[in-house]
């Protein structure tokens, strides 16, 4: 296991491009994730285990995951709702339900 950096959620997924895609983003939930959510980024080797937690901080979701979900967003509000709070939620959405957000908002978070 190897840190990467850290930073709020909103910062990283501004730079999600600048991560490999096999890099693992972990976020602080001490009340709900949010942008100012203080986010790790490690990078596992092949065959090591991710854990559920690090010092506390729970697993979010992998880089590849995250380019995914923003691709996905961005097609599925055919660029209208590009923002960076609509592609956060969007993002925070998949990391709760392992689904993606519904073009038309984010009414049950």
């Amino acid at each position: 296991m190897k840190f990467i950096t850290t930073g709020t959620l909103e910062n990283i997924i501004h730079n999600i491009h600048e991560f490999d895609d096999l890099a693992v983003l972990f976020v602080d939930q001490k009340l709900k994730w949010g942008p100012l959510s203080k986010t790790c980024i490690y990078f596992f080797e092949d065959g090591e285990e991710v854990p559920s937690k690090i010092d506390d901080i729970p697993y979010f979701l992998e880089v590849e995951l995250v380019k995914e979900v923003i691709d996905v967003w961005n097609i599925r509000t055919t660029g209208k709702r590009q923002g960076s709070k609509d592609i956060i939620d969007a993002v925070i959405f998949y990391a709760e339900r392992d689904a993606y957000m519904p073009a038309s908002g984010n009414e049950d978070r």
